[in-house]
C-alpha cells in the first residue's frame, strides 16, 4: 500500500473519531425520542457506556485497518474492505436517517466525508480482487457490523457498570435530572 493510500486510511480513522465523538455528544437528545421502553432496555442506557462502545469499535476497526494495510491479497480486502465498507453503510445510515427524518441526528455532520473516505479506502483496499468478490466484501463488512455494534454496546454498558459498581461503590451518581444520589 502507498503513503498515499496510508494516509487516506489514517485520515478515516481520524474522521470516524470526530464521528463517534459527534455521536457521543449528541446523544442525551437521542434518548430522549425513544420510547420509555427502549430507553430502559436497550444497550445504549447512558452516555458513559456509549462512550466506552464507541471507543471499543473505533479501537477493532483501526487494529483490523493496520493490519489489513500490512497484509496483501484477500486478507487485505476483508481487514481493509470489511470495516471501510460498514463505515460507508454507517454514513449512509445517518443520511438516509436525516432525509426520512427531516433533521439533524449525531453523526451527520460528519457522515459525507467519511462516506468519501471509506469509500476510497474500500476501492484501494479491495483493487486486487475480482468485482464479485469485492461485492461480497462490501456486503459482509455491513452484515458484520451489526453484531459487532450491539456486542460493542453490551460491552460498554457491562464495563461502565463494573467501573461505577465495584471499582468505586461510593461514588456518588447522577440522575437525567442532575439530581446527586447515593449509588446502591
Amino acid at each position: 500500500m502507498s503513503a498515499d493510500e496510508q494516509g487516506q486510511v489514517l485520515a478515516l480513522l481520524a474522521v470516524f473519531a470526530l464521528h463517534n465523538l459527534e455521536e457521543i455528544t449528541h446523544l442525551s437528545r437521542e434518548l430522549e425520542e425513544l420510547p420509555a421502553w427502549a430507553r430502559r432496555r436497550g444497550p445504549w442506557t447512558d452516555t458513559s457506556s456509549f462512550a466506552v462502545a464507541t471507543g471499543l469499535l473505533t479501537g477493532a476497526v483501526s487494529a483490523a485497518s493496520f493490519a489489513g494495510v500490512r497484509s496483501g491479497g484477500l486478507r487485505r480486502a476483508v481487514l481493509l474492505g470489511g470495516p471501510s465498507a460498514a463505515l460507508v453503510g454507517n454514513a449512509a445510515s445517518h443520511m438516509g436517517r436525516a432525509l426520512v427524518q427531516g433533521r439533524y441526528n449525531g453523526g451527520l455532520v460528519s457522515s459525507p466525508l467519511m462516506a468519501l473516505l471509506a469509500g476510497r479506502v474500500f476501492a484501494a483496499g479491495t483493487r486486487s480482487i475480482s468485482p464479485f468478490a469485492r461485492r461480497r466484501t462490501f456486503i459482509a463488512g455491513n452484515l458484520a457490523a451489526l453484531p459487532l455494534i450491539v456486542g460493542a454496546l453490551g460491552a460498554g454498558r457491562v464495563l461502565t457498570h463494573i467501573y461505577t459498581s465495584y471499582l468505586f461503590p461510593n461514588r456518588k451518581r447522577s440522575d437525567k435530572h442532575g439530581n446527586r444520589d447515593r449509588q446502591r
